[in-house]
């Protein structure tokens, strides 16, 4: 996680007309998973303060950024992060029930919005995605939920590093894909 994290400070602090808009997105997760909330939560602001951003990777990004302010001790700026969180999209409801999951939270009810994101993924006919088919592993895993785990592999048919979570194209010669760690 060290070198990764290492990696996209290095991608986020490129400026210029060919900087990666999403390097921040996926440096405040990796600091997150790495345990380094105050690192993550400077990461993440910075990315949602970003105005070319799309607003599904915004909400993403408030996900990741109520569990850091979580960890900080700063409840009530986490919760209001995930209030923020208005998207029906599988992958943004997925990070939010892995956020509620990973705090503890049981009110929010991570695994019923897992579910849910599942259920929308299967709908659609398509494969869940990298950032949906780990969201739900980590909230079932979390749960004990084994059999739904299974499910979710099976449905996405990952077997590698073939799911990169985002690609983004700074110019024709020049894109980057990103993984989840």
């Amino acid at each position: 996680v060290k070198l990764h994290a290492e990696y996209l400070q290095r991608i986020a602090s490129v400026g210029g007309r060919e900087r990666s808009l999403y390097a921040r997105l996926y440096l405040g997760r990796t600091l997150l998973e790495a345990g380094k909330a105050k690192e993550a939560a400077a990461a993440l602001e910075r990315f949602t303060a970003e105005k070319a951003v799309g607003e599904k990777y915004r909400e993403v990004a408030r996900a990741g950024l109520g569990i850091a302010y979580y960890r900080l001790g700063k409840e009530k700026k986490a919760f209001s992060e995930w209030a923020r969180v208005r998207s029906t999209d599988p992958e943004v409801l997925t990070e939010l029930a892995r956020a509620y999951a990973s705090a503890g939270i049981r009110e929010k009810d991570a695994v019923a919005m897992a579910d849910r994101a599942f259920k929308l993924v299967r709908a659609s006919g398509i494969k869940p995605s990298a950032i949906v088919t780990a969201n739900l592993l980590g909230v079932y895993a979390e749960a004990g939920l084994v059999e739904r785990g299974f499910e979710v592999l099976s449905a996405s048919g990952f077997t590698g590093l073939e799911g990169y979570s985002y690609e983004e194209k700074i110019n024709e010669n020049k894109t980057i894909r990103f993984y989840d760690t």
